[in-house]
């Protein structure tokens, strides 16, 4: 059996191989003149670090809207995701005070800091690498900024909750805006489709089977096969995302214990403000969302 000292060591350099050839590669694309922190790529939590924190790597912007909008995009940029998290902390800290978990004031100077937190994302990311999630480095920051506002209000930021609560529901919450989005882009093209449904509904062209001539048929009957697929995938892809985009909160063993008797009353309240829909019981651990 490998002795745990040589285990380490032989993690790091594979570790280090896979930034090596990373940044080689990225570095080789067009370059966009970003630079983003390594640990985007390897959040290596408990291993020795025998790189420098942070690397010059470029992202190929092009490349990467190449299958996007700028709608969408602009959902997922850095500040998106962490905007999503801090939404979450002041929804939760609401909802607390509402239902008498958390004292009022507390309540307030949480969603007062939160209004005007701000953290540079590759800060963020670096000391993301050590705690194997963005939520802890995140939240020593909020906590040290809700210090500077209401020093007896920190003990309640992010009260019982956990790092997966706040990870999970982030990104739902971004997921949901993305939804909107889609959802508005597909009724954008089935509007169109049914214009040329109706412009053409007497246009004949011929008709194919297995790859041969078959009876005419008109262009107006084809487009409205591709109208009534892109109906029923909206459909589909509402349903999937209504029952995806659901918050996540357990506290650290799922269960809510530190919320008492005001567990279901607090579930629901974040949920309706963050407009995602209400679990019936934490499912961090199912990851089938």
């Amino acid at each position: 059996m490998l002795r745990q000292p040589y285990c380490r060591r032989f993690s790091a350099g594979w570790a280090l191989i896979l930034e090596q050839f990373l940044t080689a590669s990225f570095s080789s694309w067009p370059r966009s003149g970003r630079v983003l922190s390594s640990s985007r790529f390897l959040p290596l939590r408990g291993l020795p670090q025998p790189v420098p924190e942070l690397r010059v790597v470029y992202t190929v912007d092009a490349l990467n809207s190449f299958f996007s909008t700028p709608a969408l995009r602009s959902l997922w940029t850095d500040a998106a995701v962490i905007d999503a998290m801090i939404r979450f902390e002041s929804a939760l800290a609401a909802s607390q005070a509402e239902c008498g978990v958390i004292p009022a004031s507390a309540a307030d100077a949480i969603a007062r800091t939160c209004a005007t937190f701000r953290i540079d994302p590759f800060q963020l990311a670096t000391e993301a690498r050590n705690a194997g999630t963005l939520a802890i480095p995140l939240m020593k920051s909020l906590k040290a900024a809700v210090q500077k506002v209401d020093p007896a209000a920190v003990a309640y930021v992010h009260f019982g909750s956990t790092s997966q609560d706040i990870s999970d529901t982030a990104l739902l919450c971004q997921a949901r805006a993305s939804m909107d989005v889609l959802e508005r882009d597909l009724g954008r093209l089935g509007d169109a489709l049914a214009v040329q449904v109706d412009r053409y509904r007497t246009t004949p062209v011929l008709g194919r089977t297995l790859l041969q001539p078959a009876a005419p048929v008109t262009f107006g009957w084809k487009v409205a096969g591709w109208l009534d697929a892109v109906t029923r995938c909206t459909a589909a892809l509402k349903a999937a995302g209504d029952e995806a985009c659901t918050l996540q909160f357990g506290g650290a063993n799922g269960t809510l214990a530190m919320h008492g008797d005001a567990a279901g009353a607090v579930t629901q309240a974040p949920a309706g403000r963050l407009g995602l829909g209400t679990p019936a019981m934490s499912w961090h651990g199912a990851r089938d969302r």
